[in-house]
């Protein structure tokens, strides 16, 4: 009888170690989750399940990820939406054969729109009118004109274009050279060249900036008088145009002088006397 009862006091030691050791087992299988889950279907992803802690369920989201089991929310965040002040456009390069000894070239950006092409074809011929090739070739002088895309943007409501580059026209005993700068702008709108009179709102208001050095040049000085004979009442203006940061204005450094000097604001100061189609606000 003693025999007996050790024996079955021996066996039921055995089972209960056995059974501890089973659950101890199930308990770590639980427990341990795959450091990473690579998710190949675009709707699911790997996260916590909270009834059963360390498995693995799915979720749904929109795009594959390579997450981790402690990962429990997945957050997607749009890229900056910024004002792109750049364009890529197609730029032509027209070069007429206008004969020995006279060398033409200027760019011009074209668009998918055809009439907005033939505008600005025509712009560009109108600013080479204003140099006298042609009279080299019928007095027997050689001349040389080349423009090319100096910068391109695109704002509210204006495409602002510049141009730059250099001519020089040659005789025997005399020469005239310079340089060329010229802006194009395109209201986006109706797609029709605007011009320094649609730009400027106030001329007034911009003189008074000027006067006031707010505006900046690209020489050591800035001339006083360089607007006087500007404005309304001279039914004229200078060329002008738009960045993201700035209004330029584009003045020859005097009367008998082909080189121009740029004069510039920031748009924010600009606001005051510009047609707000055309600025960022």
């Amino acid at each position: 009888m003693k025999k007996f009862l050790i024996t079955s006091l021996a066996l039921a030691l055995v089972f209960c170690a056995c059974k501890k050791t089973e659950e101890t087992s199930n308990t770590s299988e639980l427990t341990s989750a795959p450091d990473s889950v690579f998710v190949t279907d675009v709707k699911t992803v790997a996260t916590e399940n909270t009834e059963n802690p360390g498995v693995s369920t799915t979720v749904e989201t929109t795009d594959p990820v390579v997450t981790t089991a402690e990962t429990t929310e997945i957050t997607t965040v749009p890229p900056e939406t910024t004002a792109e002040p750049f364009i890529d456009v197609p730029v032509e390069r027209i070069t007429p054969d206008e004969g020995e000894g006279i060398f033409i070239e200027y760019e011009v950006v074209l668009f998918e729109d055809e009439k907005i092409n033939d505008r600005v074809i025509a712009e560009a011929e109108k600013k080479l009118n204003n140099y006298d090739i042609s009279d080299a070739k019928e007095f027997g002088g050689t001349a040389e004109y080349s423009v090319e895309v100096s910068s391109i943007y695109k704002g509210k409501g204006i495409i602002s274009t510049v141009y730059t580059g250099n001519y020089g026209i040659y005789y025997e005993r005399s020469e005239e050279s310079g340089e060329v700068l010229y802006s194009i702008n395109i209201d986006t709108a109706t797609g029709r060249i605007i011009y320094g009179a649609d730009i400027i709102s106030d001329f007034d208001k911009l003189s008074k900036a000027f006067d006031n050095g707010e505006f900046e040049s690209n020489y050591a000085y800035t001339d006083e008088d360089a607007l006087s004979n500007y404005g309304p009442s001279y039914g004229r203006y200078p060329d002008v145009s738009i960045d993201a940061n700035n209004f330029y204005i584009y003045i020859r450094e005097s009367d008998t002088s082909d080189y121009y000097i740029t004069y510039s604001i920031p748009l924010e100061k600009a606001k005051d006397f510009l047609n707000a189609k055309y600025t960022n606000s």
